[in-house]
């Protein structure tokens, strides 16, 4: 309980800090915002005694913007991804969470993509507030559509897929390991343990054209590395 009051601490003084840097980040021309929300995430985990584990770096280019697709299981699942990715990716979010004080600014000044999910003409305005997005950062998704309660990977859907062909950039896969473990959904606990990410080389825009086919390609890449025992990584 202890840890999850530290996180939750550590994210309200962050967000408040985070609307300054947002002037600064007008200001100076590019990478503040990665910068800023990579230490954001690195300051989490030390605070709550998680390490982070990050193998597949090498498939990156950062000069390239990415639709980063990953397994869901946890709200530290986006931290973890800042902390660990070198490249500035803005996050789907639903609209509800732009009203939450502090924290729900920082989604709109930062311009990650809000999304009405009960209204289908809200799906279409994200879609394509997404496609323009990939034209200057990285965007991350969560196919599966919420957290998983299991560990383990769930059928990956085809919505937001089709943004990646549609735009021209290549699709990511990351798969993230351990995050369910020290924050499962619903809980008010964090524990102590290691959160280990796994980078997969991109799929090209040209091979992302068939949704269902990419879906289901995701989705046993991913399922590959959470459902083995295989450890390793380099630490961050």
């Amino acid at each position: 309980m202890i840890r999850y009051g530290i996180a939750l601490a550590w994210t309200f003084l962050y967000s408040v800090f985070g609307h300054f840097v947002w002037v600064v980040h007008l200001l100076v021309p590019g990478g503040l915002s990665q910068w800023f929300f990579r230490v954001y995430g690195r300051g989490l985990f030390a605070l709550c005694g998680i390490r982070l584990t990050v193998e597949g770096l090498e498939h990156i280019d950062r000069s390239q913007c990415y639709l980063i697709t990953a397994n869901h299981n946890s709200l530290f699942d986006i931290p973890a991804l800042m902390a660990t990715l070198p490249l500035d990716v803005k996050y789907f979010a639903k609209r509800e969470l732009a009203r939450v004080p502090v924290f729900g600014p920082m989604l709109v000044l930062y311009r990650h993509v809000l999304v009405n999910r009960e209204s289908r003409r809200g799906a279409v305005q994200a879609i394509e507030a997404a496609k323009k997005t990939l034209a200057r950062w990285s965007l991350g998704i969560f196919p599966e559509g919420t957290r998983s309660t299991d560990g383990k990977v769930h059928q990956f859907k085809t919505g937001g897929l089709s943004i990646a062909a549609e735009a021209g950039v290549p699709v990511l896969p990351v798969a993230i390991e351990g995050t369910g473990r020290l924050l499962p959904k619903g809980a008010l606990e964090v524990r102590r343990g290691t959160i280990r990410i796994k980078v997969f080389p991109p799929v090209p825009p040209e091979e992302a054209r068939d949704r269902k086919q990419l879906a289901e390609r995701l989705e046993t890449t991913i399922r590959s590395f959470i459902e083995t025992d295989t450890q390793g990584g380099s630490n961050v």
